[in-house]
């Protein structure tokens, strides 16, 4: 049986939660100043220009904190298996989105707290008890209530989707593994590194342009919001256990709605309103049982 880390907790999973709602906020965030730059650029001239941003602001953040001194942190198996993952899953996520609607993609991408959560249980021997397998199942539910994916739209690039859900899965969990003496700045460091890399080498099948200023402008942005959704992605799987705090991902859904009326006038159906609601409720039930067990187990611990 493989240990849990010993700094997970109640209160661990509470700031594990806010963790990735932040997190979840900052990627989404990233995304509506990607495509708003993808009007006039490619996809990898796009990432490598973002990633470019990354990597500066990342190495001045190190220096101005003194976490370069510690570079000799990064050289652990479960860094190395996260950055995997990182690649693979991008990689295999956009080979997928070039192939098949948006809608399933990201349907068969929001499989990963199921996966994940059965992994925790299965490998990890974390208690996940029937209530919450029950709202997390419910939750993603409530997800495909809100893309409302079409089966027309199904073929073997979904395989590719597939293959990125497990990706996400692996860097994950590889990222609960990282000892706290790892700086989370550091991890992000190494996470643009390797993205810009895939980007680059995107690129290399692209005509790539001459960006204009509004464009280098959104991509500026995008990539102080991708900063910050790595590094509250690194703190969330950190401090709280896997199975409680990977149902905020949904919280995803909540500012991309918000976003998709504001900018580009999408409309909301009654049906994934509905489904909003339904994914947030589940995630906001995953912490309050997780939190009320443990308050249980304490005031048991206490009366013997």
């Amino acid at each position: 049986m493989i240990a849990s880390p010993d700094h997970l907790g109640a209160s661990g999973n509470v700031r594990g939660a806010v963790a990735m709602t932040l997190g979840m906020f900052g990627f989404v965030t990233n995304d509506v100043f990607v495509k708003l730059a993808s009007d006039t650029l490619p996809t990898g001239q796009i990432m490598a220009i973002r990633g470019a941003f990354m990597i500066v602001m990342i190495l001045v953040i190190c220096w101005a904190s003194g976490v370069l001194r510690q570079l000799n942190e990064l050289r652990r198996p479960a860094l190395a298996w996260r950055t995997f993952g990182e690649v693979a899953s991008t990689v295999c996520f956009l080979t997928a989105l070039f192939h098949i609607p948006i809608a399933n993609a990201t349907a068969i991408l929001q499989a990963v707290p199921i996966v994940v959560t059965a992994i925790a249980a299965v490998f990890l021997r974390e208690w996940v008890g029937w209530r919450r397998w029950l709202a997390v199942i419910i939750g993603f539910v409530g997800m495909l209530m809100i893309v409302q994916p079409g089966g027309a739209g199904f073929n073997v690039y979904a395989l590719f989707a597939v293959a990125a859900v497990f990706g996400i899965t692996l860097r994950d969990l590889s990222t609960r593994y990282l000892p706290l003496a790892v700086p989370a700045i550091l991890v992000s460091l190494v996470t643009s590194l390797a993205v810009t890399g895939a980007g680059l080498t995107l690129g290399l099948f692209e005509d790539w342009v001459v960006p204009a200023p509004v464009p280098l402008i959104y991509l500026l942005l995008a990539s102080v919001c991708l900063i910050g959704g790595y590094f509250f992605l690194v703190e969330a799987m950190r401090h709280g256990e896997v199975s409680a705090v990977t149902p905020f991902r949904y919280t995803i859904l909540v500012p991309a709605f918000i976003y998709g009326i504001v900018i580009w006038g999408d409309e909301v159906t009654l049906l994934a309103a509905v489904g909003a609601l339904i994914v947030v409720a589940s995630g906001i039930y995953v912490l309050y049982r997780e939190s009320r067990q443990r308050r249980l187990a304490g005031a048991n611990s206490e009366g013997v």
